[in-house]
């Protein structure tokens, strides 16, 4: 047996051996944690075969690759033993997605709203106002559809753009 085989079984068994330690110290962190990297071990193993077979190896694929799981792991880490955290670990798979990036300012002024009405008003306002948030939802909803429903008849063949998503 070679160095790296050797290496690659060390390995291997550390990452069979860490969720039944954690298991048996009762830390469900450390399980989470252990699978994470498991799985995180297999996209890149993929990703060596997708690239590297392909000959399209670059150091620029494995090093934003490694960044991107650092800061997942560091994610998951603070959110995990920290209560108070606000980010959660899925929001930077989704951050450079089209939609995130088309809503995250009606996100932002939702929130904004949502915070202003609970330090002003305290939370029996905030349950009052929100048949109000319900009916605009609702109404834009409607819009929209009838908006749809007629330019089916009145523009059969052009019809109009109500969004671009």
């Amino acid at each position: 047996m070679n160095r790296e085989a050797a290496i690659s079984l060390l390995i291997a068994a550390g990452l069979l051996a860490a969720p039944l330690l954690g298991h048996a110290f009762d830390e469900p962190f450390v399980i989470t944690l252990a699978t994470k990297v498991a799985i995180l071990g297999l996209a890149g193993t993929g990703l060596n075969l997708a690239l590297g077979y392909g000959g399209m190896v670059s150091l620029g694929h494995a090093a934003f690759f490694g960044l991107g799981g650092l800061a997942t792991l560091l994610l998951i880490f603070l959110r995990h033993r920290f209560t108070w955290w606000p980010l959660h670990p899925v929001g930077l798979a989704i951050s450079g997605s089209y939609l995130a990036r088309r809503t995250s300012m009606t996100i932002l002024l939702a929130w904004l709203v949502k915070l202003v009405m609970l330090k002003m008003g305290g939370p029996s306002v905030y349950r009052k106002s929100r048949p109000l948030f319900i009916g605009l939802l609702a109404g834009y909803i409607l819009g929209v559809a009838l908006s749809a429903f007629i330019d089916v008849f009145w523009f059969p063949e052009r019809g109009h753009s109500v969004h671009r998503f």
